[in-house]
Order: structure tokens, then sequence, then C-alpha cells
């Protein structure tokens, strides 16, 4: 089965599944490939009472699979979009495939963003809200 079916696949276990933090909100957008929704960026979108947005980004990678080029620079562009006003608001997914754990995968992912001059371009691709919210500057030398 090829990848892109096996993430879609992912994605519709999320919904038959919902995690802790999706239930109670109600999915209102998928990704532009399925319904065109005007090329949103994120596999899935959620709101919930009182403004609560989650941004789902599903992902199913085996376990000797490094995080790509085309990887990190789509997370670049879900930190720089301005919709994004809270880092609680984005979730990613893995698929728990064997040979992998959970703190291996956070583990990779700090490694992507810690990378040479990955840290630089992570700062960069702040939108302006999360660079305030969280009181980011770039790390000195």
């Amino acid at each position: 089965m090829p990848q892109k079916f096996k993430g879609g696949a992912f994605g519709l276990e999320i919904l038959a599944n919902p995690p802790p933090s999706l239930i109670g909100k109600t999915l209102t957008r998928l990704e532009a490939g399925i319904d065109d929704s005007e090329k949103f960026r994120f596999d899935m979108y959620f709101e919930g009472t009182g403004n609560v947005k989650v941004f789902v980004e599903t992902k199913n990678y085996a376990s000797t699979t490094s995080f790509t080029t085309s990887f990190y620079n789509q997370f670049k562009a879900y930190i720089s979009n301005p919709n994004l006003t809270s880092f609680d608001e984005l979730r990613y997914y893995f698929r728990a495939n064997d040979g992998i754990s959970k703190a291996e995968r956070v583990q990779k992912f700090k490694n992507m963003i810690n990378n040479g001059e990955n840290k630089e371009q992570f700062y960069q691709s702040l939108n302006q809200t999360l660079k305030d919210e969280y009181d980011y500057s770039l790390p000195t030398s």
C-alpha cells in the first residue's frame, strides 16, 4: 500500500477513535485534496466551543524514517500561518509503528529543529503572535 494511503487511513482512524484533545470538537475542514477547502494546509481542522481550534497533522513513519526537508518545510509553513495563535492548537499524531517509541519520535522532532541553521530558520518562520506569546528570541552563540 502506498505511503499516502497509509497516512490517509491513519487520519480516518483518528476520526473513528479521537484522542482526548479532539473529543467534543467538530471536524470542519479536511486537506485541500479531499474537499478543496481553499488549499488548507493541515490534514484536519477542528473547532470547539469558546473559539477553540485544533490543527491536526497525521504522519505514518517507520522507525528508520528521519524527518525530511519537506517535513521540516511543512512544519515551518504551519508555524508561520497567522491562524495558528498558540502551539497548543497544533497537534501532530504519529502512527505507532513497530520499532519506534513516542519518546524517539519526539527526540527526532527536537533534533530536526535544533540541527545547525534550523534553529534560526525555526525562529524566522514563527508568526508574530507565536513570537510574542512565547517571548521567543534567537539563541545567542
